[in-house]
């Protein structure tokens, strides 16, 4: 059972790091009701994630924060790719032989978790219903967000560090089809009407998803608009 706390009850507890489908949260206070059952309380949308539906009995993988020594530790210059990761639990007070322990795969992609994404993405300053015709240059344009580093200050506001804002072309149905960076963090950049065909083929409805990125790492979340061919 998942329920949202307040700062003030924060602060005085362990926090703990909650990954819950593409969700990431900051969870205190967990309390055992029912075997292998827990209560826990949560900010949600942490890190520039999105707060997402979870199913009942969803997967959640929750990391204690603080430990001296963590059990695992992810260094830099580890690729991007498949990771296998082993869950090793305890019976009776002995841990259960490590190879007996199925694999848990996961594609790893780096991410930063700041800067956040850019906000207010729009096509010729359209941020609703965008259209655009036969041959036309594709404007697009976004909104900088500020960036808060550390705590709980949300009317702290500091200059966003992105150096580079990464712009995908998907279809419709979410098909990445490619993906164009542009310096810097403040808008406006042109998609050239010949560059959106090589990337879809063709001229048609299509997705904008922006990123932001520093130093090469992309932020956790993005913002999205579809524009329509007429």
């Amino acid at each position: 059972m998942i329920e949202e706390t307040t700062v003030e009850e924060a602060l005085a507890t362990q926090p703990l790091r909650v990954f819950l489908g593409s969700e990431i949260m900051v969870g205190y206070d967990a309390e055992l009701i029912s075997p292998k059952r827990y209560s826990l309380k949560v900010f949600r949308e942490w890190f520039g994630t999105r707060a997402e539906t979870h199913p009942e009995g969803a997967t959640a993988y929750v990391l204690q924060l603080g430990h001296e020594q963590p059990p695992a530790l992810w260094t830099a210059d580890l690729p991007e790719g498949l990771a296998r990761f082993k869950e090793q639990p305890y019976l009776l007070a002995h841990e259960l032989d490590l190879a007996t322990c199925p694999a848990i795969e996961v594609q790893i992609q780096k991410r930063a978790q700041r800067p956040a994404a850019p906000t207010n993405l729009r096509v010729f300053e359209d941020g609703a219903h965008p259209t655009y015709t036969t041959g036309q240059d594709i404007a697009v344009n976004w909104t900088p967000t500020s960036e808060l580093r550390f705590g709980f200050n949300v009317v702290q506001n500091l200059e966003c560090r992105a150096d580079a804002t990464v712009v995908q072309v998907l279809t419709t149905g979410g098909t990445l089809k490619g993906e164009l960076a542009f310096a810097g963090n403040t808008g406006a950049a042109t998609i050239t009407n010949p560059q959106l065909v090589a990337l879809m083929g063709t001229e048609a409805d299509f997705k904008l998803r922006a990123f932001y990125s520093l130093a090469g790492l992309r932020s956790l979340n993005f913002d999205e608009i579809t524009v329509r061919k007429t």
